[in-house]
């Protein structure tokens, strides 16, 4: 299993597609896919029940800001909010796709 942690984690580090990484290094898509799935769910399965609750950053990371909760009336007004693990971004309606579109690729390579 390590053997495929590492050709998972040289994929990624590639910036190639899955597809070409895998035709460029002789390696079985199908393999490929097989085992990211199979280390997923090892890890899954060696995660704790429920984590203690963390106390927040006095300072967020470089690069970030602090977003204060949207109430409920408010999010109607906004446009859209996309949560991922109690994560929002609130979403305007006159946003830039092309900057949506960086703000969801950078949300799921953090999932």
């Amino acid at each position: 299993m390590s053997q495929w942690l590492e050709i998972i984690g040289a994929c990624k580090a590639s910036g190639l597609r899955i597809r070409e990484y895998c035709a460029l290094n002789g390696i079985s898509e199908r393999g490929y896919y097989y085992w990211q799935n199979k280390i997923r769910k090892a890890s899954i399965a060696s995660l704790p029940e429920s984590l203690p609750p963390e106390d927040p950053p006095a300072q967020p990371p470089a690069g970030w800001t602090v977003c204060e909760p949207v109430r409920e009336e408010k999010l109607a007004e906004s446009g859209l909010l996309i949560e991922i693990n109690g994560c929002g971004v609130r979403v305007a309606k006159d946003a830039d796709m092309e900057w949506l579109g960086r703000v969801c690729r950078m949300l799921r390579s953090l999932c």
